[in-house]
């Protein structure tokens, strides 16, 4: 056999842990005689726990949640979910299945059950108008696979009732859908570590479908989306950041799917959904430093510039 070396058996240890199956690995070796023999101990994972939540901001206030999880069910790498989120402005229920290997082959899946609430406000030639509530039940259903260079790559079905309403009689969007559409979607994740990159590329795209004429739907729509992201270390602790990205759907896409611009992550200066329409372009370009402090923490600072905007229409002037 090959002859035993440390890094050897620090390279068999990572391993073992990278299967996330064990809390702990530990590598003896026992000599005796002119012999020596290895003995791996290892500590199984508690497959059941629970995770609790609370999330502040100034934009959409506060939100606890609870999650019950099972990792590893029936002991076949099965994972089980249930979640539930409640705030002032959202509330959300959902119960997950997903594996990351269907049966013995390679694909993943996932499906899913949930009920959602979120309340936005409505905004007009960037004036605010009023709010609206959005509730939306329903299926989600992705099966797909890695694959090399072109990364996961998988199929969607989405089973969705949506209602969307405002105690604001002129609010022009309230409506209920009934949504069944099929998505393929692109997703390539090499960044080096969250949530602040240092160096990597984070690239998605999908085309969706909503087909009006299967499973009670009532509504037709064709939509695709591109966004391409990078990050580049500069110098030391400096870090650019470039994402393009871009929308298009047809003049049948409902509110419900409309593309939305704003946020802190998306567009800071906009509120989140602040703009919505049918196309989308956004540029971002941010500069990151990390300020070099001895303290038990990351911290950075930065500055960007955006540019972007949307449509509601295919025949609207371009404007930015």
């Amino acid at each position: 056999g090959d002859l035993f070396t440390a890094e050897k058996a620090i390279l068999s240890i990572q391993s073992i842990y990278s299967t996330q199956l064990f809390d702990r690995v530990t590598l003896n070796v026992k000599r005796a005689n002119s012999s020596n023999s290895i003995t791996i101990r290892v500590k199984e994972k508690k497959y059941f726990f629970m995770r609790v939540g609370l999330n502040a901001s100034i934009e959409r206030q506060a939100n606890a949640f609870v999650e019950l999880a099972q990792d590893n069910l029936f002991g076949r790498e099965v994972k089980l979910s249930l979640m539930g989120l409640i705030g002032n402005l959202e509330k959300r229920a959902e119960f997950k299945i997903f594996s990351v290997r269907l049966l013995k082959t390679l694909l993943t899946y996932r499906f899913s059950l949930y009920y959602n609430e979120r309340l936005d406000r409505y905004f007009e030639e960037n004036t605010e108008q009023d709010d609206y509530l959005t509730i939306r039940r329903g299926v989600h259903f992705v099966l797909g696979q890695q694959i090399a260079r072109l990364g996961s790559i998988t199929g969607e079905v989405r089973w969705d009732n949506v209602h969307v309403f405002s105690d604001n009689s002129d609010f022009p969007y309230g409506d209920k859908y009934r949504i069944r559409a099929f998505t393929v979607r692109s997703v390539v994740d090499k960044r080096d570590k969250l949530p602040f990159p240092d160096r990597g590329i984070y690239n998605q795209w999908y085309w969706e479908n909503g087909i009006k004429s299967i499973l009670g739907g009532n509504t037709s729509f064709t939509r695709f989306y591109i966004s391409l992201e990078g990050y580049y270390p500069l110098f030391s602790s400096l870090v650019y950041r470039i994402r393009a990205s871009g929308g298009v759907g047809d003049n049948t896409v409902p509110f419900s799917e409309f593309f939305s611009l704003g946020g802190m992550d998306d567009f800071p200066g906009l509120y989140q959904r602040e703009l919505l329409g049918r196309q989308i372009f956004s540029w971002n370009n941010e500069v990151r430093y990390r300020v070099s402090w001895d303290v038990p923490m990351e911290l950075y600072v930065g500055m960007s510039f955006n540019m972007g905007s949307v449509w509601e229409n295919t025949e609207d002037p371009i404007l930015f």
